[in-house]
């Protein structure tokens, strides 16, 4: 096991969004610092476990804050390419559309990272 210069066991607590892409690359640098003698944990929402490698320790940040089928909703609102609006939409309806996706990116980053860090407070305790 890894101890820093005072004695204390390392500990690593890698932290990560709901996404295999940034799940996956998380894989490799536990798996080097567990080789190199540090205590090494991945933590992720329940529904994205599959991710992480089983030959890594995993803890629970719990469920999503909403269900699979909303996260879906989210990524294809917030990450597919917008439509260009019709020719005859007023600036209203264009300001609207961006206000829309700006409303849900707040909602989904400020609901993700609320979830996370629930999910390591009560990890951590």
């Amino acid at each position: 096991t890894a101890v820093d210069g005072q004695g204390r066991r390392r500990v690593a607590w890698l932290v990560s969004w709901q996404h295999a892409g940034h799940i996956r690359p998380l894989c490799p640098v536990a798996r080097e610092l567990k080789e190199r003698g540090w205590t090494v944990s991945i933590v992720v929402h329940d529904e994205v476990r599959r991710h992480v490698d089983d030959d890594l320790s995993v803890v629970s940040a719990g469920p999503l804050p909403w269900t699979w089928q909303e996260e879906l909703e989210f990524r294809d609102l917030l990450w597919s390419a917008p439509s260009a609006p019709p020719a005859n939409a007023t600036a209203e309806e264009v300001n609207a559309a961006s206000e829309k996706r700006a409303d849900a990116s707040e909602r989904y980053f400020a609901g993700s990272q609320r979830s996370l860090a629930r999910g390591l407070e009560s990890a951590l305790d």
